[in-house]
């Protein structure tokens, strides 16, 4: 009997991998604003010296509706202008394509000198099928290798 309410409840504290994607933070029109500081939540956290910062914004369109995405400001070269953002936010599965809350306190960090970068971050999006919120992970690589910058949803 204890060996299946343990089932049960790992069963029932899984997460999942959330479907993502990133975009410039300043691209699309729905997201023109991200990269505002007045939408910023917490603390920013820094790697790489500095070089790579994750934040955590949220954007309230109406009192019933907000949306939650994460920035990521990666330093380019001084020729290219300074500091490029990039947005990571859920693919459309419901009535936003946002995600409805981000964990910044539970993001894990790890390095790879080939790869780069990856973060790994507890988030919650709407599910249109299950109509709530699920909680889930998003896992983002993010490198600088020969001063190219790149951010990319691992699966």
């Amino acid at each position: 009997m204890p060996t299946i309410i343990l089932a049960v409840a790992a069963m029932l504290l899984t997460t999942t991998a959330q479907a993502a994607t990133v975009h410039d933070c300043g691209s699309e029109s729905e997201h023109r604003d991200l990269d505002s500081i007045e939408n910023l939540i917490g603390n920013v956290r820094d790697f790489a010296k500095g070089a790579i910062r994750v934040a955590y914004v949220l954007n309230e369109r109406s009192e019933a509706s907000s949306s939650a995405h994460l920035l990521i400001f990666v330093l380019g070269e001084r020729a290219q202008g300074g500091t490029e953002c990039y947005a990571v936010s859920a693919e459309y599965k419901g009535p936003t394509p946002d995600f409805v809350s981000i964990d910044m306190s539970g993001l894990k960090a790890t390095y790879d000198s080939n790869k780069g970068l990856l973060i790994s971050v507890p988030v919650r999006s709407f599910d249109s099928d299950k109509q709530r919120s699920v909680p889930g992970r998003v896992k983002v690589r993010i490198s600088r290798k020969d001063n190219n910058n790149s951010v990319t949803i691992e699966k």
